[in-house]
């Protein structure tokens, strides 16, 4: 996806994209999906990931029978590892069996980058609430650091990373459940008080919720302009 070149491995990529896209010709309508660079790998976990990639639950399973790894990951970015690709809007039958067969939902890809280090930061990265519940009832780790290798960094929690993606129901909800460090509460303060944020919308409701939780703690945050 990040590539746009002609390379020695694009006439392969491009022949294979084009098989999968036959083979599920009268199954999906998702050969869109050959956009997103994934592997070109003959394997049962290549055909996995580019089964994942063209959103085909029965090409899945298919791949799943012949021994397809759901853990298996080619590379950092997003449609190179199927736990992670599983999370875009749409997928979420193929992340289900994934996560039926032996998918581990607190998978750690610790060479991507911020937001695609672990299923549920990719889920949040795609604004896919469904994606996220899902792999939470899986048993996902909600106490995961991200920016995995980052030194000294203090805002390294699935909190932050659903306040800074924008995903501030799922903020809101981690904060009754997960420990909340001293840094990250005066952080949601300096976001409350530079964010720009439509009065009257969920996110500014939201907003609302922030201000009287941290003010139950003692912080005072206030929104640059009303929020109702």
């Amino acid at each position: 996806m990040r590539h746009t070149s002609i390379d020695r491995t694009q006439p392969i990529a491009m022949f294979t994209t084009f098989a999968l896209c036959v083979s599920l010709l009268f199954t999906t309508g998702a050969c869109a999906a050959s956009k997103e660079r994934g592997t070109t790998e003959e394997s049962s976990d290549g055909d996995l990931l580019r089964a994942v990639l063209a959103s085909s639950p029965r090409a899945v399973k298919d791949a799943l029978r012949r021994g397809g790894n759901p853990n298996r990951i080619f590379g950092p970015s997003f449609s190179e590892w199927a736990m992670c690709a599983a999370t875009r809007k749409g997928r979420e039958d193929v992340l289900k069996l994934l996560l039926e067969n032996a998918g581990d939902p607190s998978l750690v890809n610790a060479p991507a980058s911020y937001t695609r280090e672990h299923p549920l930061t990719c889920a949040l990265s795609k604004g896919n609430r469904e994606a996220f519940d899902i792999l939470a009832s899986a048993g996902a780790d909600l106490a995961l650091t991200t920016c995995v290798g980052c030194e000294n960094r203090r805002l390294n929690s699935l909190f932050f990373a659903a306040l800074t993606s924008s995903n501030f129901d799922i903020a809101r909800e981690l904060l009754d459940v997960m420990p909340v460090s001293e840094d990250e509460l005066k952080a949601l303060a300096r976001i409350i008080e530079t964010r720009q944020t439509l009065p009257g919308s969920e996110h500014a409701r939201y907003t609302l919720e922030f201000v009287d939780y941290l003010a139950e703690r003692g912080i005072t945050a206030v929104p640059p302009y009303p929020m109702e």
